[in-house]
């Protein structure tokens, strides 16, 4: 971004999101900012079919909402990412189908001592199974690399709630994966 023929280094994304009202390239520079990463957390969620609209779903939200942004805090990606979740809770049903076929190849699996269970059909038996409270804090941290305290902002819930909820997922999914 050029700003009086000096080229402006690095603004924050509360900065892009302030000027984005009269400058498009400043949202433009947002979203390629912040693109992969949301649309990587709703691939792994949805799958990449739906997570362009997903994503496409994300970003006109964040449009629309811009103006509400605290523009005292510079990094975005956990507000966009709690935008994100919002728009997974709506596709939530998606999600349980998809985690489903994934976990079907448990229940294909002829029994036995000697079968090998297909560990993604664990994992996915076992996120199937968590609460989505729990859930969406685990994914997340395993996902989008979020600190616990950008997942409290991204969920609007405070961080030892998502430390409590985080802990409880993964013991969960530890028990899950290991039968």
């Amino acid at each position: 971004m050029v700003e009086n023929g000096t080229a402006v280094n690095n603004p924050t994304d509360a900065e892009l999101l302030a000027s984005s009202a009269e400058d498009t390239e400043a949202f433009r520079a947002f979203f390629e900012r912040h693109y992969r990463a949301v649309w990587s957390f709703l691939a792994w969620r949805f799958g990449d079919s739906e997570a362009d609209d997903a994503c496409a779903e994300t970003f006109a939200t964040a449009f629309k909402d811009r103006e509400r942004y605290d523009d005292g805090i510079a990094d975005a990606r956990p507000w966009l990412l709690g935008i994100a979740v919002n728009h997974a809770r709506h596709h939530a049903r998606r999600e349980r189908k998809r985690l489903g076929r994934l976990a079907c190849t448990l229940s294909s699996a002829p029994a036995g001592p000697s079968v090998d269970l297909d560990p993604r059909g664990r994992l996915a038996a076992g996120l199937l199974a968590l609460d989505k409270r729990d859930r969406e804090p685990l994914l997340l941290l395993a996902l989008a690399d979020l600190s616990y305290t950008q997942i409290g902002e991204a969920l609007g819930i405070p961080e030892g709630t998502v430390r409590s909820r985080i802990n409880r997922a993964r013991r969960q999914l530890k028990e899950a994966i290991q039968e």
